[in-house]
C-alpha cells in the first residue's frame, strides 16, 4: 500500500478535527522539518574538541575501534539524551570513572558510542554475562605459524586495549562481571585510580604496559534485582568497596511517555522541538589549582557545608530514610576530592553555581526519586 492511501487510511478513523490544522504532505524528496542527529548549540564540533550542553572534551588520537558516524545518521537525540552525554562528557573531561545504572534501551551504550565516533577515540566495549570469559576482558596468548615458525604470541582484551592504546573502556553490565572476572580487573583499575602510570600483565610474562594518558572509564548497568516491577537476574548489589570507585548516577528504568514519542517523531523526521535551558549547560573555567581554591571567596563556607552535608546523607542512608534503590548508596571518603577538582575544573566566578553544579553531579544523581534529590 503507497503512503498516500495508508495515510488517507489512517485519517479515515480519526475523530472530527480541523482539518487544514491536521493536514500534512508526505513527501520523499522534500526536506524532513527536523535534522534527525546531533544538534547545536548542544553539540558543537571543531577540529580538537567536541561540546557537549558546555561540556568541552578534546579529541583523541584515533584507532582501530574508533566507531563509524554513519550507524547514527537516523538516530533522533533528546533532551535527556543530551543531558546524559553532558555528564558523560564531564566524567571524560575530569577523567573521574562514571557508572550510569538503569533500564535497557533508555540509550546509555548509544551515548557512549556516539561520542567515541565524534571524538576520535577508541570503543573498546566490555560486555560482561555468565559466559564472559577473562580472556576476552584481559587477552590471551595463542599458538601462531610466523615465517613458517610456530611461536607464542599475546593477544589484547578489550580492556588492555584501551589501555595500552588510549580509548574508552565501556564496561557494560558491570554488576553482572562474577568474582572470577571482578577480582582480576578491578585491582588494574583500582591501581590506575590511585594514579599508576604502568600496570603489570602476569598473563604475558609480567609484561609491564604504560598506561595511555587517553584511556577512560565509563560503566553501565541495570539495577540488581527487582526494581519498580521490573525483574534484572543475575546482577549483584555492588559492594561500598566497588560502588566507591565510580561517580554513580541513577537513571530511570525506562524512557517517559514524552521522551519515546520524541525519539520516534525526531527518527521519521516530525518537527520535534528540543528546548534545553541556559540553565543545564556546564562550561569549563579557567582551571584553578587545588591549593589557589582558598583564595576565591565562599569557598571555605563550601568546604565546611560539604563536611556537614555530607554527614547527614550518610545518616540517612544507612537509616534508610534516603536511597530506597536497589543499588544502596555509600559515600566514598575521596568524593571530597572529586568535588574539589571538579570546582577547580569549572569554576567561573560564581562559586554557588559551581558547587550546586558539582554536588548535583557528584551527590543528587545519585538518588531516583524526585523527592529525594530535592532533600
Amino acid at each position: 500500500m503507497s503512503i498516500e492511501k495508508e495515510k488517507q487510511r489512517f485519517e479515515a478513523i480519526e475523530p472530527d478535527t480541523d482539518k487544514e490544522t491536521e493536514k500534512k504532505v508526505i513527501a520523499t524528496d522534500k526536506k524532513t522539518q527536523t535534522e534527525r542527529g546531533i544538534q547545536e548549540p548542544y553539540f558543537i564540533e571543531s577540529e580538537d574538541s567536541c561540546i557537549y550542553l558546555g561540556v568541552e572534551v578534546k579529541k583523541g588520537n584515533g584507532g582501530i575501534m574508533v566507531p563509524g558516524k554513519e550507524a547514527f545518521k537516523d538516530y533522533f537525540y533528546t533532551e535527556e539524551d543530551y543531558v546524559l552525554m553532558r555528564e558523560i562528557a564531564t566524567s571524560l573531561s575530569l577523567n573521574h570513572p562514571l557508572l550510569v545504572e538503569g533500564g535497557t534501551g533508555i540509550g546509555k551504550t548509544s551515548a557512549v558510542k556516539r561520542m567515541c565516533a565524534d571524538l576520535n577515540m577508541n570503543y573498546c566495549l566490555v560486555s560482561f554475562s555468565e559466559n564472559t570469559d577473562l580472556m576476552d576482558v584481559i587477552g590471551h596468548r595463542d599458538v601462531v605459524k610466523e615465517e613458517g615458525q610456530e611461536t607464542f604470541k599475546w593477544f589484547d582484551g578489550k580492556l588492555i586495549e584501551a589501555i595500552r592504546h588510549g580509548g574508552v573502556a565501556f564496561l557494560d553490565e558491570y554488576n553482572y562481571q562474577g568474582g572470577k572476572i571482578g577480582g582480576r580487573i578491578n585491582p588494574i583499575i583500582d591501581a590506575i585510580l590511585n594514579g599508576d602510570k604502568k600496570i603489570i600483565l602476569p598473563e604475558n610474562n609480567n609484561e609491564v604496559i604504560e598506561v595511555s594518558p587517553d584511556f577512560r572509564l565509563i560503566a553501565a548497568q541495570n539495577p540488581p534485582g527487582m526494581e519498580d516491577g521490573e525483574e534484572f537476574p543475575g546482577r549483584d548489589v555492588l559492594s561500598s568497596e566497588k560502588f566507591g570507585r565510580w561517580t554513580y548516577h541513577k537513571l530511570p528504568i525506562g524512557m517517559s511517555r514524552k521522551m519515546e514519542e520524541n525519539r520516534l517523531m525526531g527518527m521519521i523526521g516530525e518537527g520535534v522541538k528540543v528546548d534545553i535551558a541556559e540553565s543545564e549547560f556546564r562550561r569549563l573555567g579557567g582551571g584553578v589549582p587545588l591549593e589557589e581554591l582558598k583564595n576565591i571567596p565562599g569557598m571555605q563556607h563550601w568546604v565546611k557545608k560539604y563536611a556537614e552535608l555530607k554527614e547527614a546523607w550518610e545518616k540517612k542512608t544507612k537509616d534508610k530514610s534516603m536511597g530506597k534503590q536497589a543499588q544502596r548508596i555509600y559515600f566514598n571518603p575521596r568524593l571530597g576530592q572529586k568535588i574539589l577538582r571538579y570546582v577547580g575544573n569549572f569554576y567561573n566566578g560564581d562559586i554557588n553555581e559551581t558547587w550546586k553544579n558539582a554536588l548535583e553531579y557528584y551527590v543528587v544523581k545519585m538518588f531516583k526519586s524526585e523527592t529525594e534529590k530535592e532533600k
